[in-house]
């Protein structure tokens, strides 16, 4: 489950408005994808949250990083080996 999103009021509907002419109309994937390749920034910008906002903000796959779920090498005490298998002073 993602974080709960915090659209203020007054942006509430306008990339939906902007895509398919109605605040009420249906975003379409094709709409999002319209946006995602606009010349404007800001309209990209909207069709890029509109896109992470379907998929709860979640990464796609397995494509993201593991290791920050890890303790950092340094933090794991004196006996800790550096990146070239030696000991640290």
């Amino acid at each position: 489950m993602g974080y709960p999103i915090h659209i203020k009021a007054k942006n509430k509907g306008k990339f939906t408005k902007k895509m398919t002419g109605s605040k009420n109309g249906h975003l379409t994937d094709a709409d999002i994808r319209k946006g995602e390749h606009s010349k404007n920034k800001k309209t990209r910008e909207e069709a890029n949250f509109a896109k992470m906002a379907r998929r709860d903000f979640k990464p796609l796959g397995d494509h993201f990083c593991h290791h920050h779920d890890t303790e950092p090498q340094h933090v794991k005490g004196k006996n800790a080996r550096g990146l070239h298998g030696r000991e640290r002073p």
